[in-house]
């Protein structure tokens, strides 16, 4: 397991500086967007800014009751901000996206609170025109957790869909 962790860290870092440049790349600055099952967990509300035309940063917020699969019975609620910066490219509205960061939050059951620390990324395509209006993201949302309580082996891939506006 600790294979795959270093190799996927490795991929991860390693792609933000790979080639791709381009000339086609959104002219606005800043992105609100409700992503579902992705780097927040069942939802998160994201703000995003671009730093430069293929480089962005991303904070977003999410706050849930947690249950069992087939007992609808609240077990507990978890709370979490994802922040991650990121690289954009492509061609006019289609573009690649990868991106990588940490999930903070806090996982609470009855009395118990356990705090939430993962390395999260984002590998994807991205639908975005190049002047202000709809944004749509689906892609890979993997998390590792460093603090070793939040999932099975640590490790988790899940993915993502993103709905929102850019201005």
């Amino acid at each position: 397991m600790k294979i795959i962790k270093t190799l996927f860290l490795s991929i991860c870092f390693n792609s933000l500086f790979v080639g791709g440049f381009s000339l086609d790349l959104p002219k606005t600055k800043n992105a609100f967007y409700l992503e579902l099952f992705g780097n927040g967990g069942y939802y998160s509300i994201n703000y995003e800014r671009n730093f430069h035309p293929n480089i962005y940063c991303r904070i977003g917020f999410a706050t849930f009751q947690t249950s069992e699969l087939f007992d609808r019975s609240v077990t507990g609620r978890i709370t979490t901000v994802p922040i991650i910066v990121g690289f954009l490219t492509g061609q006019n509205k289609h573009h690649f996206e990868i991106g990588g960061g940490l999930l903070f939050g806090n996982k609470k059951e009855g009395s118990e609170s356990n705090p939430i620390c993962d390395i999260i990324s984002f590998l994807g395509y991205r639908y975005q025109p190049l002047s202000k209006g709809f944004l749509f993201r689906i892609g890979l949302t993997p998390f590792v957790s460093l603090n070793e309580t939040n999932y099975p082996d640590s490790f988790l891939i899940s993915a993502g869909l993103s709905l929102g506006y850019h201005f």
